[in-house]
């Protein structure tokens, strides 16, 4: 029995030991610097596969990344030029090119570029062999795609071959990446350090004279564009120049504009130019004072609206008046009442201009208490007259007279009048009142009067200070039995 349980148990063993396990994945092809998939042919898309990726223990410390698995790709190009290089897909890796032989690789400057960016442009030289290390780390799985192509000037790269812009609008793109420069090539006059940088051209003769807007509209933040006149390397004129922003040039019918693109510095992605007509400026009059009078200094501002936000050189006022101004913001005083057309014309640094036009009515109004006639003394019960006198050299108002007695707590509207006020330089409009003493007047012993003339609501006396009188205060008695 002993013996039959111990063989039972070796065949059992020797059973499991027969039976075959799982076949584990193997690691990419490529996954040794040895086993490079070598790129034979341009352009080249191959499928990058981490599954089971390895490192050795000689791989080179990419690009300050992490290099948890890494796979190799070796191409040799045939001649100089320059090469595309991208990852793309929905994985994250990081790739560089290094020169060499194993264990003494250098990587090829400006090659470090990972799958979030834009391609790398690589300057190769033919016969050397380029060895493409991709790394990616182990949370990211997804695949991803290799992408080496090579980039040709583009056919405007020279001065002679400018391409024509024949309309406008226009746009216009070119791969700067793959440009040269001319030995002869002028420096735009707006950026420092980018003499020799590569560059393509274009040309465009204007079919009218008007203002057009130059503007560099791609991501490729850096590229900058100059304009030029002349008709050979050696005479250009620069007549405008930016890096950053939209510019308006005024050109004129029938000649020809040379537009140069250059970046010291290409991305792969291409720089578009763009060119519109320039909109039309508007600007517009405010002032301070919206109801003038000869009296009044008046401030006029001009505000300008320009979607290109160009500089503004000059602002020239016409008063209407037979007087002008200049300046942004301007301050003038008429002389005489009447309507004028105030216009603005404000200039920006293209010769772009704009005009406004403002109707003012200067209307002086200025009534006064010209005269004020109380009696000098009363009795309690006893009414005597009161006349306010209202002169008017201006114009014709409707004026009010309000009547105001003291009294203990202050004054105290009694009686009110209006009348039509001529404009008349030496006569004057009565105004008549009647007032009868109370016995609150005795108790004071005397009473106090006070006159304001008023115009219409919304009408501005300019000078209020004579718009007010106060009388020679009254000496009032009781009368007879208390009374009169």
């Amino acid at each position: 029995m002993r013996l039959s349980w111990c063989k039972s148990v070796v065949a059992a063993c020797l059973i499991a030991v027969a039976v075959p396990g799982m076949a584990e994945a193997a690691p990419p092809s490529n996954d040794d610097f040895a086993g490079a998939t070598a790129v034979t042919s341009l352009p080249f898309a191959g499928a990058v596969t981490f599954t089971e990726a390895t490192t050795a223990p000689d791989d080179p410390w990419l690009c300050s990344s992490s290099n948890e698995r890494s796979v190799w790709f070796d191409f040799t190009p045939t001649a100089d030029g320059l090469v595309q290089i991208d990852l793309t897909g929905y994985g994250y890796g990081t790739l560089a090119l290094l020169t060499g032989t194993r264990g003494a690789l250098t990587v090829v400057p400006g090659t470090c570029h990972n799958s979030s960016e834009n391609a790398a442009l690589v300057p190769v030289v033919a016969g050397t062999t380029y060895h493409v290390m991709v790394i990616s780390p182990s949370w990211s799985n997804s695949p991803l795609t290799l992408t080496v192509d090579s980039i040709q000037p583009p056919a405007n790269d020279n001065f002679a071959n400018a391409a024509p812009i024949t309309t406008v609008p226009a746009a216009a793109e070119a791969a700067l990446g793959a440009a040269t420069a001319e030995p002869s090539e002028p420096n735009p006059s707006c950026v420092q350090g980018t003499a020799g940088a590569p560059s393509v051209w274009y040309s465009f003769t204007a079919p009218r004279t008007e203002w057009i807007t130059f503007d560099q509209t791609s991501d490729d933040y850096e590229s900058v564009f100059a304009v030029y006149t002349g008709n050979s390397l050696g005479s250009l004129t620069e007549v405008l120049c930016d890096a950053y922003y939209r510019r308006v040039l005024a050109v004129t019918a029938g000649q020809t504009y040379r537009v140069q693109v250059s970046n010291w510095q290409p991305a792969a992605i291409p720089t578009r130019l763009e060119l519109a007509a320039a909109p039309a400026l508007r600007t517009e009059i405010t002032q301070q004072v919206f109801d003038p009078s000869v009296f009044d200094t008046v401030t006029f501002s001009q505000y300008l609206s320009d979607l290109e936000n160009e500089a503004v050189t000059g602002s020239t006022w016409n008063f209407g008046d037979g007087t002008t101004g200049s300046g942004h913001q301007v301050s003038h005083q008429f002389t005489a009442d009447g309507d004028y057309q105030v216009r603005v014309t404000t200039t920006t640094a293209s010769g772009r201009t704009a005009t406004a036009t403002r109707a003012i009515a200067v209307r002086t109004h200025d009534v006064r208490v010209a005269g004020f006639t109380v009696p000098t003394a009363g009795r309690t019960g006893q009414t005597k007259p009161i006349e306010v006198t209202v002169g008017n050299t201006r114009i014709a108002e409707n004026a009010t007279v309000t009547l105001y007695r003291s009294t203990s707590t202050g004054f105290q509207e009694i009686a009110r009048a209006t009348q039509y006020v001529p404009a008349r330089p030496n006569r004057t409009v009565a105004f008549p009142f009647n007032y009868t003493f109370t016995p609150g007047d005795a108790t004071l012993g005397r009473v106090t009067f006070r006159a304001v003339v008023t115009l219409d609501q919304g009408v501005r006396d300019v000078r209020p200070v004579d718009n007010e009188a106060v009388a020679p205060a009254t000496t009032v008695r009781t009368g007879p039995n208390g009374l009169s």
